[in-house]
């Protein structure tokens, strides 16, 4: 079995004794519709709009987080 084929048993093993059967189909649309709803297509920027385009969008994440794994802190927490 190549990788895709053993990823798609598991995942249509994992709920097999609640849901019974194999219910294959079940599984791969349930799992289609779970990627559609994780999805980000789209972010709001600093200045409230919308981006769309997918650069731009990777772009505003990725100052995102160097921004908020750059910030000084100002004040140490005391012991």
């Amino acid at each position: 079995m190549d990788q895709i084929a053993v990823l798609w048993f598991q995942k249509s093993r994992v709920d097999q004794i609640k849901e019974g059967g194999r219910n294959t189909k079940y599984f791969h649309t349930s799992t289609i519709i779970r990627r559609r709803i994780n999805w980000i297509d789209s972010l709001k920027d600093q200045d409230g709009v919308w981006q769309v385009e997918p650069e731009t969008v990777k772009g505003l994440v990725v100052t995102h987080f160097k921004q908020l794994f750059t910030e000084e802190c100002s004040e140490l927490p005391r012991a």
